[in-house]
This record gives C-alpha cells, structure tokens and sequence, in this order.
C-alpha cells in the first residue's frame, strides 16, 4: 500500500509492506536546502493509516541528516507471541536401558542390567510448568495480532504419590521405584538391601516387589520376589533366588552342586558354575559351567571365550555358545525343543476338551427343561435340581477353561520348537551331545563352527562360513 503526501517543503511518500508490519519512507524535498518537520511528518504518516511501531529516532535522524530521495523503515510492527503448552519435569531417569553392553571383546557387561529407578518418601519428583499466555501483537495499522495461548495438561494419573496444593509439586507417599510408563506415574515399593544376605545379617528373604541386592548372597539363603524381579549386584553362592520376573546377576553365580535359580522371565549373570537353574525366558552369560539348566526361551553364552562346559542346558527354542564342551571331553549335553511328541499332547488336549464340551452341552440340555416347567410349575425338587445343574456346569466350564489353556500352551511350544537350533559359532569339541526334539547325535570329532537343525527323522549340521 503506498501513499503519497505534498506539503510547502515537498513530497513525503509512504509505503505499508504487504502483511501490514512494516511502512517505509522516502522524503523529497522541493529545494536542496529544504527541511522537514518531525510533527507534520507524524501527521502525515497517520494520515498514511500508520498507527504503531513509529520509529521516532530513525525518523529524526533522517530529516536531521537529510537523508532525501532514499526509502528507509520509519515503522515496525510487533509479532505475536505463542505462548507455551504445559509440561512434566520429572526429577528421576523415565528412559532406562536395561540392555547389556557389548564389551570390546565381544563379552557382555551385565553390570549395567537392572538398573532400576528409586525415590524415597517425600522426594519431589515430578514438577509440573504451567502454560504460559500468548503475547498478543500490534501491526504498524494498529490492528492487534492475537498469539495462541498454551494448553495445560492434565493432571498425571497413577499411585504412590501425592499432589501439592497448587498442582505443581509431585511428591513421593513411599520410598520404592518410580516408573512412567503409558502416561501412568507409579511409585511402586522396592526392597533394596545395601549389604549381603546372609544368615548373620538379613536370613531370608520374602518381597512381593523388586529386590536389589548390592552386596553378595552367600551360600543356604533363599531370597524370593513374588512378583518381581531379583538384581544382585555381587556375587551369588550356593543360595535359592526365586523371581516373579527376571534375574540379573551383575556377576555371576558358584552353585557349588547346591545353587538353585528359578524365574518367570529372564536369567542372566556374568557366569554360572554348578548351579540349578529353571526359568521361562531366556539365558544369557559369558560361561556356563556343569549346570543344569531348563529354559522356556533361548539360551545364549556370548562374548570371545564364552562356552558351554559340562552339565546339562536346555532351551524351547534354540542354544548358541561359542564352543561346547573342553579338550578333556567332558561329557556336555545340550538340548533344543521337547522330548515329548507335541502333536500326541495336542490331540490329546482336543480329545478332553471334546468330551467335556460335551457333558456342558447336556447339562445345558437338562437345563432348559428345567426352567420350560418351571415357568408353569415351580417345585422345591426342581428348584433343587437346577441349582445342581448350575453348580455342575461351573465346575465343567472350569475343567474346560484348564484343557483350553494347556491347548493353547502345547500350541506355543509348537512354535517354538518347530524351529529349535543349536548354534555353536567356534567349536564344539568331542563328547557334546546334541538333542533337537527328541533326536540325538554326538559329536564325535572336533568341529568347527556348526549349527544343529532337526530335519525329518534326523539332525542335519550346517557349516558356518
């Protein structure tokens, strides 16, 4: 937009941009030794409509200057300012790695598994900043320019906190692990014991929750977690650990024929030597050795010299060491899927679920006679009756409930077993023995770098290049 003023001492022009925030002028003046007047000029630019933003001092020093027959910005307008949403600031890790890392030599360093985030009792731990308002703008036509005015959240949900009376503060009811998880804020209790768990210091011990462990755990304790996971930062013993989740050794374990491991979830530790161990997910340590070991998962020993070294292991799915067994032949069986025919299991698990199937569609049967004479006749007998048909259908569901998540359960192994391997990336030395759901073979001469599969009727081996 662009507006042209004469006066007694010459033309004034002035141009507003096209989005209204800036006006520029330019002064020409009738004779050379001709001036402007600050005042007429500020006339003339709100006769031009500009309104705000005039640059008094740029302006000034132009008609002081003389700064003739050149366009320079006499107004500048003022941008809005979004203001800022509301946001957490949480005062504990909500991102933990729990993965182990890989050391230069090809090891794990399981010293950095389990590292779980703790709060004590009335610790802040969340901080909550509120929206802050837009600040709104003005272009130089005196039109205001509305900001967007941030949002506030809402309040986090969860438990085992409490929140201040201006809903800004969280604070911590009970001293236990701080999770933030699916937008839910939890502060859970968690057993920490900072010494060793022995008969002298703590005797057994029993936690529903997470148990940390940062001292040792010496030989005849039993530590259980109900429900949650068992981190040890030293060395374990001949002792029983038994865990709702995982176990995580951040050294390892000297069962001494004695030592005994049980867990729901995963099990790992540096190493295990003549130890009992029986868990549904995976393992994972740098040697094996002279344990007995069951597992629902895989088990795998990494790292340069990881090895497999008498005793027994066995996975549902699959096994992978760098070497399997020693020069002295120590006896090594290592096991990979179900001795037991599945598929028999599985046809027996449906011959079950049918006849009982049946008997709860007699049931059913029976009553909806019932309730037919009932609607004309009510009796105490048939009264009685109905309420034992009722009870007997209850109890049949239930049984048909078990057969149909042992189905289900036989199904899973299925899976995993279909697929099942041995994979021993190094060696695997004289008097290792193979088992791939139910089919043998021993390794008679040194071989190097090997996987095992179950083909057909028998196991076929695969070079590794």
């Amino acid at each position: 937009m662009e507006k042209v003023e004469k006066n007694d001492f010459g033309e004034v022009q002035v141009e507003i941009s096209e989005d209204d925030m800036e006006a520029y002028i330019t002064l020409t003046p009738e004779k050379r030794d001709q001036v402007f007047q600050m005042d007429e000029l500020k006339i003339l630019l709100k006769a031009a409509g500009v309104e705000y933003g005039v640059l008094e001092d740029v302006l000034q020093k132009a008609v002081s200057e003389k700064r003739y027959y050149e366009q320079f910005t006499v107004a500048r307008g003022e941008e809005p300012v979004d203001g800022k949403d509301g946001w957490f600031e949480f005062l504990f890790p909500i991102h933990v790695d729990t993965r182990p890392k890989i050391l230069k030599d090809g090891s794990v360093d399981y010293t950095s598994c389990g590292q779980v985030p703790s709060v004590g009792e009335g610790q802040e731990i969340v901080h909550y900043h509120p929206a802050q308002k837009a600040k709104d703008g003005t272009n130089v036509l005196g039109q205001i320019l509305p900001g967007r005015n941030g949002r506030d959240l809402a309040r986090l949900r969860g438990k085992g906190f409490e929140l201040s009376p201006d809903n800004l503060v969280y604070t911590a009811k009970l001293t236990g692990k701080a999770t933030y998880q699916n937008d839910i804020l939890n502060i859970s209790a968690e057993l920490t014991l900072d010494g060793d768990v022995s008969y002298t210091t703590t005797g057994d011990v029993h936690f529903i929750g997470d148990i940390r462990i940062r001292g040792n755990v010496l030989s005849g304790m039993k530590v259980t977690s109900e429900k949650g996971s068992i981190i040890v930062d030293g060395y374990v013993e001949a002792a029983t650990l038994i865990a709702g989740k995982d176990v995580i050794l951040k050294n390892g374990m000297q069962g001494n024929g004695q030592g005994k491991v049980a867990a729901k979830g995963d099990v790992s530790g540096k190493f295990f030597e003549q130890t009992f161990i029986d868990c549904d997910g995976n393992v994972a340590a740098n040697a094996i050795m002279n344990c007995q070991i069951t597992c629902g998962q895989d088990v795998k020993v990494s790292g340069r010299f990881g090895a497999i070294i008498g005793g027994s292991v066995s996975a549902l799915h699959s096994i992978e060491t760098m070497v399997a067994g020693n020069m002295a032949q120590v006896k090594t069986e290592l096991c990979a899927g179900m001795e037991d025919n599945l598929f028999a299991l599985l046809m027996q698990h449906e011959k079950s679920r049918k006849q009982v199937q049946e008997e709860v569609e007699k049931i059913l049967d029976a009553l909806k006679k019932i309730n037919k004479i009932l609607e004309t006749s009510p009796t105490p007998d048939l009264q009685q009756k109905k309420l034992k048909l009722t009870r007997a259908k209850i109890e049949k569901d239930t049984r048909l409930n078990a057969i149909m998540k042992r189905k289900q359960e036989t199904v899973d192994q299925m899976s995993k077993t279909n697929d099942a391997s041995i994979t021993i990336l190094k060696r695997a030395n004289p008097g290792t023995e193979i088992t791939i759901n139910g089919k043998h073979v021993s390794v008679q001469d040194e071989i190097t770098g090997v996987e095992y599969r179950r083909r057909g009727t028998g196991i076929v081996s695969y070079g590794l290049e």
